[in-house]
């Protein structure tokens, strides 16, 4: 049995509303609903016919979509979307059976339980207290206060009445804004039911800084935009100038202690109030300059706010634990079980549903995992894929920054999750973009071999080039004896000089001395199948000398060439062993790349020393629109790093041929075709030689104006453990790289941008 670390934490499932525009009711119902339930301040408002609202669903990370209306354009809208299927739950989100009302979703009861065991139940003098905030329905200001402060009414919408439950068992106070008198400074600072809806979760971001929204409280858009402001985690407070003698007071209060808090800040940039707005005149903000006296900085609302903005995460607090993983019918399960403390004694808990994140924070060794791992990548329109394959239901899995959310019903207590097959998982993110997919045989033996050297870094071995020279001069059929092996792989010269400094440090399996032999790489080869050890016996029938391999060495033997059986018992005196490569090396598959993709994944490997990763060793990739086209990848290799892309590598891999233009032009187009705003996308190209001033400017051409994405590996690159160690002797260049962006920085200083190490420009072939 095998474990696995993993962080888990809970969180209410994340809706966005989508509405049209100046669809005041809509935008009532949105901004009422959330506030009944957990977390539901955080749930943005999408206006469908606006522009930017795609960013919105994309950076707040939202686990399902829902519409107020039957309007088309709301519906066009959601197909956009068809990785957030709506989960295995009833699209109403409370249920009534007479006379109780159930929630589909974990609601607004969940924190007031929560505030009860915490600050009520057993307290003499409970310091919690929740204000009820109400207000006239025809105020002017009703809707900036209903996305402030949050609103308990029970209506169709809503038919639970969250109020009673309050008073029923928090303390708490009933205040009224008047329409007359400046609203109180105070009532920004208490525990309303909006933020009581928040109550319990937790964000590794923190909270922003205080800030203000200038605007109108009767602009659709303007409201819209301060929801979805505060459903980013900010702390904003909405001004109208319009109803300055109502707002000053606690704008003016509310401007001078985040002021003092911003002058304590470190940096002079946090030291400014920011105010957003949304210009309709360039007027706007000199009113804004002219209302806020201080330390200001103006933001823009715009299209692609909602694409940098910052809806950060919110869970509760993350906690460590170990999965079990155990085989089932051929396949890796990881079983995990989940606390059953989280929902306690909280009536009709178990009807609702909310989402359990995973975080898997090591796969477990290749060689215990083999072609499966639990490695997930952060691509949302694999959802559906993932998970029928990994949770085995089609709706309830969602990818994100934080890792795998799955939607859940209260009680369960126990999560079943099954690894994935790394080649299936590859092949399907090529089959959304628009590929079909093959495993070509040469792929299938370089599989083979990084199996049979007990994982990727056991590769290593091939970084030597006399076993490289070996290798690709000696034919499945071909034997030889140990000193002629040791002979190569030590570059000995005419004068039986050993030459192997480069590589006495490499290790390559433990061992008890200081300086790796020759011999021991011969020894570490043949225990790896690599190498084959036998016996050269005369047949007396055919007078041939066969090679028998060890395994097969009996008293009577048969002749591989005539199959006569004879007895070999007189032989055997002072012979010696022969070897013979196992039938995956021939000097075809070595031209075909089979060592340069294992050494290039194993530098891969080696460069990002942390996080998950996963690669095959080649693909064929045939578009599904054009039937003329197609690629052969030699490598692919996906990471991820946190709250970053998916990373791709896709690669053309060399022992000496040339990289031709046509395999340039497919990796391009291939590169090109995987979207930016989910994948950092890289080229690869590899050799065991030098490339020529002809192929570097082939490479070249891969290259976008606006981002270093080529990679270009040599043997200098790749024999060596630390990636540019012997290249940082030729050229200036930052000799360190932990990713696959600074291996494609420091290719454009190698070679389209390069200076020699004492700072001249250098044009020579490289």
């Amino acid at each position: 049995m095998n474990t696995l670390n993993l962080e888990f934490s809970f969180r209410p499932v994340k809706f966005g509303w989508v509405i049209k525009k100046d669809d005041f009711d809509a935008m009532r119902q949105a901004m009422m609903l959330s506030q009944s339930l957990w977390g539901g301040r955080y749930n943005p408002i999408i206006v469908a016919d606006e522009k930017g609202s795609e960013f919105i669903v994309e950076n707040f990370n939202v686990d399902a979509l829902y519409h107020f209306g039957d309007d088309p354009i709301l519906q066009k809208f959601k197909e956009k979307f068809k990785y957030l299927i709506w989960p295995n739950v009833h699209e109403k989100f409370f249920l009534t059976v007479s006379p109780k009302v159930y929630s589909n979703f974990t609601d607004l009861l969940h924190p007031i339980n929560l505030v009860y065991k915490e600050h009520v139940k057993n307290i003499h003098e409970p310091q919690y207290k929740v204000a009820i905030i109400e207000w006239d329905k025809d105020d002017p200001l009703a809707d900036i206060f209903l996305a402030t402060f949050g609103y308990t009414e029970v209506n169709k919408l809503i038919p639970k009445d969250y109020a009673k439950e309050i008073i029923a068992l928090l303390p708490n106070e009933t205040i009224k804004i008047s329409q007359i008198n400046p609203i109180p400074a105070e009532l920004y600072s208490l525990n309303s039911i909006n933020q009581l809806s928040s109550y319990g979760l937790f964000s590794r971001w923190g909270n922003s800084k205080g800030s203000f929204y200038y605007g109108n409280a009767n602009c659709f858009m303007d409201i819209v935009n301060y929801w979805n402001l505060r459903a980013c985690h900010m702390d904003i407070m909405f001004y109208d100038k319009n109803y300055s003698s109502r707002l000053d007071l606690s704008k003016n209060k509310y401007f001078e202690l985040n002021t003092q808090n911003a002058e304590k800040k470190p940096f002079d940039f946090l030291k400014y109030i920011d105010v957003w707005t949304d210009p309709k005149e360039k007027k706007v903000f000199n009113e804004i300059k002219d209302v806020f006296k201080g330390k200001i900085s103006i933001q823009t609302i715009w299209e692609y706010t909602w694409n940098s903005a910052g809806a950060p995460p919110l869970s509760t607090i993350p906690k460590a634990t170990l999965g079990t993983i155990d085989e089932i019918q051929d396949e890796k399960t990881l079983t995990l079980q989940l606390p059953d403390d989280v929902f306690k004694n909280e009536e009709y808990i178990a009807t609702e549903y909310f989402a359990v994140t995973l975080k898997i924070l090591s796969d477990i060794d290749f060689r215990q995992l083999n072609d499966t791992t639990f490695f997930i990548p952060n691509l949302p329109d694999l959802n559906e894929f993932l998970a029928r394959k990994f949770y085995n239901n089609y709706s309830q899995l969602r990818m994100s920054n934080e890792g795998i959310s799955i939607i859940i019903n209260a009680s369960t207590r126990t999560l079943a999750l099954r690894a994935l097959k790394k080649n299936e998982l590859i092949a399907k993110i090529f089959e959304i973009y628009g590929y079909k997919s093959e495993v070509p045989v040469p792929s299938l033996k370089a599989n083979r071999i990084i199996k049979q050297m007990n994982g990727i870094q056991g590769c290593r071995v091939f970084k030597i080039r006399g076993v490289r020279e070996l290798l690709s001069n000696i034919k499945p059929t071909d034997t030889f004896q140990a000193s002629q092996a040791i002979r190569i792989i030590g570059e000995m010269d005419s004068s039986n000089q050993i030459h192997f400094e480069d590589f006495e440090d490499l290790y390559i399996e433990r061992r008890n001395k200081r300086k790796l032999t020759p011999n021991d790489v011969l020894k570490y080869l043949t225990e790896k199948a690599i190498f084959r050890i036998g016996l050269k016996l005369e047949c007396p029938n055919c007078q041939l000398e066969p090679w028998i391999h060890l395994d097969q060495l009996n008293t009577t033997s048969t002749c591989e060439f005539c199959g006569h059986k004879f007895n070999i018992t007189r032989q055997l005196k002072d012979r010696n062993w022969f070897y013979r490569p196992s039938s995956l090396f021939s000097s075809k598959d070595a031209q075909s790349g089979s060592i340069p993709v294992v050494l290039t994944l194993q530098q891969l490997d080696t460069t990002e020393a942390f996080g998950p990763k996963i690669f095959s060793t080649g693909i064929i990739l045939k578009s599904k629109i054009d039937n003329k086209f197609k690629c052969d990848l030699d490598l692919v290799y996906l990471s991820q790093r946190l709250y970053s892309k998916l990373q791709v590598a896709i690669g053309e891999c060399k022992t000496n041929r040339k990289i031709t233009e046509v395999k340039v032009s497919n990796l391009v187009r291939v590169a090109d075709s995987l979207p930016a705003n989910r994948f950092d996308t890289y080229i690869i190209f590899s050799k065991l030689t030098s490339f020529t001033p002809e192929e570097i400017e082939l490479c070249k051409k891969a290259q976008p104006e606006y981002r270093y994405r080529v990679i270009m590996l040599t043997d200098r690159e790749l024999e060596p453990y630390h990636v540019f160690e012997k290249t940082g002797n030729e050229f200036d260049i930052k000799i360190s790289a932990i990713s696959l962006e600074d291996l494609a920085k420091i290719t454009n200083e190698i070679y389209f941008n390069p200076k020699k190490s004492n700072g001249t420009e250098n044009s020579e072939t490289l």
